[in-house]
């Protein structure tokens, strides 16, 4: 079973850390949840193709895919939730990821 795993860290605005190594870790999730986002990998064109993202916990936790040509910008589909906005746009340039995740 594949391993999937998530950022836990410091979170600042991709344009706020140009330069800066984040303090944090990457951990891994739940084998039941690598399954879930195996599943959306395996079976989900519009996840694979950075069109939507994949359930992580069936309440409230989603994963979007992040390709250099097709950073994660969610401006223009909040909904109720804030405002979403340029400084908040991520990307694989985020200091987070390292050359082997680009």
């Amino acid at each position: 079973l594949p391993v999937y795993e998530w950022w836990y860290g410091d979170r600042p605005a991709e344009s706020d850390c140009k330069g800066k190594t984040l303090r944090g870790c990457w951990r891994r999730y739940h084998p039941a949840v690598c399954r879930r986002l195996e599943n959306a990998w395996q079976k989900n064109t519009d996840f694979v193709e950075c069109r939507a993202a994949a359930d992580v916990d069936g309440v409230r936790y989603m994963v979007h895919r992040v390709l250099p040509e097709k950073p994660f910008d969610w401006r223009g589909r909040e909904g109720s939730a804030p405002a979403f906005e340029a400084g908040m746009v991520l990307s694989t340039g985020y200091p987070c990821f390292e050359e082997v995740d680009r």
